[in-house]
C-alpha cells in the first residue's frame, strides 16, 4: 500500500533499469483477393450458398443482390453465371442458334459490366469492377431461361418475360451493388445505356487502332493479306 507520492517514488525507482516488457505483435489479417484462384474455387464449391442466391434472384431479392454484390466468396459464382447467362442468351437468340455468337456475347457481357459499373460510380462514387460483376452475374440467371426456347410453342411467351425480367433483375442488382437512392436509382438504366454506347464505342475504336497497327507492321515485313 502506498500512503504518499515518497512511497510511490520508491516504487518506480526500484523498477528504474528494468528490461520493458515486449507487447505481443498482433498478426496481420491478409486481405482476401477476390480474383485469387483459390477464392474462385472456393465460392465455386460453396453450392449450398451460391444457388440459393441464385434461386432468389429469379424472385428479385434485392437483400440476395446487396449480399452478392459484398461477398468476396461469391466472385466465382457471379462469374460463372453472368457468362454463362450472356452465352445461352447470345446462342439460342442467334440465327440457326450459333454457339460463335453466345461465346462473343459472353465476352462481350464483361464489357457491359464494365459499362454498368462506370454508371454507378459516375452517380455514387461508390462500388467497384467486382462488386458490379457479382451482383450482375447473378441477375444474368434469368436468361439460363431462354435454354427453354428449344421448345417452339414457349419461344415468345419466354423471350418478351426473360427481356423484361432480366431488365429489373439488372437494375435492382447495378443498384445494390453501387448502393444508389432516390433519383440515382430511377436514372441508372439511362447513364447506363449512354455509358454502354461509350464504352463500345471505345472498344471499337482500340480494336480498329490495333488491326490498323497489326496491317502496317506486317507491311513494314513485305507481307500483306491477299
Amino acid at each position: 500500500d502506498t500512503r504518499n507520492s515518497i512511497d510511490v517514488f520508491h516504487i518506480l525507482n526500484n523498477r528504474r533499469g528494468q528490461p520493458v516488457p515486449e507487447t505481443p505483435a498482433q498478426p496481420i489479417k491478409k486481405e482476401t483477393d477476390a480474383w485469387a484462384p483459390s477464392n474462385l474455387w472456393k465460392g465455386l464449391k460453396a453450392v449450398s450458398i451460391w444457388v440459393p442466391h441464385a434461386l432468389r434472384s429469379f424472385a428479385l431479392d434485392r437483400l440476395s443482390f446487396g449480399e452478392v454484390a459484398g461477398s468476396k466468396l461469391m466472385t466465382g459464382p457471379g462469374l460463372l453465371l453472368g457468362l454463362l447467362g450472356a452465352f445461352a442468351y447470345g446462342w439460342m437468340r442467334s440465327p440457326n442458334r450459333n454457339v460463335l455468337v453466345g461465346a462473343v456475347n459472353a465476352a462481350s457481357w464483361l464489357i457491359a459490366v464494365l459499362a454498368v459499373f462506370a454508371a454507378g460510380r459516375l452517380l455514387t462514387r461508390k462500388g467497384n469492377y467486382t462488386r458490379t460483376m457479382r451482383a450482375m452475374g447473378f441477375a444474368q440467371v434469368i436468361f439460363l431461361l431462354e435454354l427453354l426456347t428449344f421448345i417452339p410453342a414457349l419461344t415468345p411467351i419466354l423471350r418478351a418475360a426473360t427481356t423484361l425480367w432480366h431488365f429489373i433483375a439488372l437494375w435492382i442488382a447495378a443498384a445494390e451493388a453501387h448502393d444508389t437512392r432516390g433519383w440515382r436509382t430511377l436514372i441508372l438504366p439511362l447513364v447506363a445505356i449512354v455509358m454502354f454506347v461509350l464504352v463500345f464505342i471505345g472498344a471499337a475504336a482500340i480494336l480498329a487502332g490495333l488491326q490498323l497497327t497489326a496491317s502496317t507492321f506486317l507491311s513494314a515485313l513485305g507481307w500483306s493479306p491477299s
